[in-house]
């Protein structure tokens, strides 16, 4: 398991969490000289807890309907194309 200081942690987050999600190793962060905290990629169980967007969407609609009762008249303005929200009335 790769360790690397707190400062490096900081400067070079990004990059170490690139490389956690390429390999799947662990790090761990040490702070003078001392374990500290350990940066992991999530369990699999928390990969899969969100559903894609498209499959989000079908969920929504079933749920709420296809007209949202909150914006009928941008619901209306978004079925007339022909009608341009951004017209001068």
């Amino acid at each position: 398991m790769k360790t690397i200081g707190i400062f490096e942690a900081k400067t070079t987050l990004p990059s170490v969490c690139a490389e956690i999600a390429r390999t799947g190793e662990p790090v761990l962060v040490s702070r003078r000289g001392k374990p500290f905290v350990m940066i992991s990629p999530p369990p699999p169980a928390v990969l899969n807890e969100r559903p894609d967007i498209h499959t989000a969407w079908k969920e929504w609609t079933v749920c709420h309907g296809d007209t949202p009762d909150e914006f009928p008249e941008v619901w209306r303005m978004r079925q007339d194309r022909r009608e341009s929200p951004f017209a001068e009335d």
